[in-house]
């Protein structure tokens, strides 16, 4: 009996050895500091694997960060970068003040190129106030060829460019953003070099004011040409110096619902509410335009 039990003892303990050495084990993602642990933020972020997060404390960081992989990269107390290049699918970017540089060609604040990423709270900041006319140098927040990208909570101003652009891109979430005093539109939503109109997108809860300058008349918020199935509900849109809300050329089949929309037009001719989806200079039928709070429109036939 002895012998039974001693060999049965041995026979599950190789087979205990040997589950736990055909099932492979995964570390826990690491938490990587920045600077304890790497003097630079790109440092942190070529070390870390999909998982971690990369922890960055106060200060100001000269670079231009490159977040090529599904990790989060959160700003402990906003510390500052120049911009940020997000290609890894599923990355976080959360927490930073970037304070865009001015350049000859367009740079972006934070330019999205992946699928499932968030960008939430941080500030973006561009050279304004404008006192005339400034060469572009780029959007705050660009969202170009993608899907199911949120952009939340981030606060955007003075940028020479738009404040956030949705490029060709679809099944993104953006909301409750503080957008003002750029020199072009808000958040636009175009296509981007002929890949196509962006569609079932979410523009929700934005706060947007003075978009556009008396040197460069500008919308709040524009659908742009092709533009389908988008809703653009509850955004305060106000002292933009053309329209406020404004749907353009061909866009079609997209519902504007909810929003506030007040002394808009004031320099550029513009209107509060401004449909031209019919692409005819007339009232659009394609759009729905429902409970909207406005003092002026194109003939949309509903106040």
């Amino acid at each position: 009996m002895k012998t039974k039990a001693i060999t049965t003892i041995v026979i599950t303990l190789l087979l205990a050895s040997i589950m736990a050495t055909a099932i492979p084990t995964h570390a826990s993602p690491a938490r990587i500091f920045v600077p304890r642990d790497y003097p630079t933020i790109q440092e942190a972020i070529n070390a870390a694997n999909p998982g971690d997060t990369v922890l960055v404390h106060r200060g100001t960081y000269d670079e231009d960060v490159d977040v090529n992989k599904d990790i989060i990269v959160r700003g402990l107390g906003y510390p500052v970068v120049y911009s940020f290049w997000i290609s890894g699918e599923g990355a976080i970017v959360e927490g930073f003040h970037v304070v865009m540089r001015e350049v000859v060609s367009p740079w972006d604040g934070i330019a999205v190129k992946a699928d499932d990423v968030t960008v939430r709270n941080n500030i973006v900041e561009g050279s304004g106030p404008f006192t005339g006319w400034v060469a572009p140098t780029g959007a705050g927040i660009s969202v170009i060829l993608c899907d199911g990208v949120t952009v939340v909570g981030n606060r955007i101003s003075g940028t020479t460019g738009g404040g956030i652009w949705i490029g060709s891109s679809a099944n993104c979430i953006i909301t409750r953003n503080h957008i003002h005093d750029t020199q072009y539109m808000a958040i636009l939503l175009a296509d981007f070099s002929g890949h196509g109109p962006c569609h079932d997108n979410l523009i929700a809860f934005n706060w947007v004011m003075r978009a556009g300058t008396e040197w460069n008349y500008d919308d709040g918020i524009r659908l742009g040409a092709g533009a389908y199935s988008n809703e653009v509900l509850r955004n305060f849109v106000f002292g933009c110096s053309r329209s406020g809300i404004r749907a353009v050329g061909t866009s079609h089949d997209n519902t504007i619902a909810h929003n506030i929309m007040l002394s808009n037009q004031g320099l550029g001719g513009g209107f509060d509410a401004h449909d031209l989806s019919s692409g005819s200079g007339t009232a659009g039928t394609a759009n729905t335009w429902t409970k909207n709070v406005f003092r002026t429109s194109s003939p949309l036939g509903l106040e």
